[in-house]
C-alpha cells in the first residue's frame, strides 16, 4: 500500500540476521499461513523488550494485530519484562495548534505530505489503543537554516539511502 521501500531507523525493517537472532512472534492461519508477525528487540538499560518490526498480511481480518500485541504483551509479562516498548510514532501531535511555532506547523504539513510513504499518524492510532506511557523524543538542531539538511537526512536514513529513487519508481 505505501510507496517506496522499507523504512528504516525509527521502525524495524526486515533483515534475516535480525530475525534469525530475535524473538518473533507470528500469527497462523488455520492453514498455517503466517498472516501476521513481530520481531522483539531487548533494552539494554532497562528490563524491558520491545517490538522491532510488525507485518500483517492486508487481506487480514481487521483485529489480527491487536491480536498478535496482546499475545506478545502476554508473553513478556509472563518472561518477567518489566515494561514494553511499542517503539516510536514521529512527528504525532507536533504543530496541532494556531499557537504553535510556525517551524512546527510546516513539519506537520511535511508529514502529511509524506504519509504515503509512512503513515506515523497511523501508527499513533493503533498503538495508543494498548494506553501506552509517551515519552518524547526531540530533534535538536542549530538554526531554522539547518531544517531542510536534517529533513533531508533523516528521510535518507529511513528509506537506506533511497529515497529519492524510490519514489520516482513509483
Amino acid at each position: 500500500m505505501m510507496h517506496g521501500g522499507e523504512m528504516h531507523f525509527s521502525v524495524g525493517w526486515f533483515d534475516d540476521n535480525t530475525f534469525r537472532n530475535s524473538p518473533v512472534m507470528a500469527i497462523h492461519a488455520a492453514n498455517r499461513v503466517i498472516t501476521a508477525f513481530a520481531n522483539l528487540v531487548p533494552e539494554y538499560h532497562k528490563n524491558e523488550t520491545g517490538l522491532d518490526l510488525m507485518r500483517r498480511r492486508w487481506e487480514e481480518e481487521n483485529g489480527t494485530m491487536e491480536l498478535l500485541f496482546t499475545s506478545l504483551l502476554e508473553w513478556a509479562k509472563g518472561q518477567g519484562y518489566a515494561s514494553f516498548s511499542l517503539g516510536q510514532a514521529p512527528l504525532t501531535g507536533i504543530g496541532e495548534h494556531n499557537d504553535d511555532p510556525r517551524i512546527e506547523q510546516a513539519l506537520r504539513r511535511l508529514s502529511a505530505y509524506f504519509k504515503r510513504f509512512i503513515n506515523f499518524g497511523g501508527l499513533h492510532s493503533f498503538k495508543k489503543k494498548f494506553n501506552p506511557r509517551w515519552e518524547p523524543r526531540y530533534v535538536v538542531y542549530p538554526g531554522v537554516a539547518s531544517l531542510p539538511g536534517i529533513v533531508t537526512t533523516l528521510l535518507r536514513v529511513h528509506s537506506n539511502g533511497n529515497f529519492l529513487w524510490d519514489y520516482l519508481k513509483k
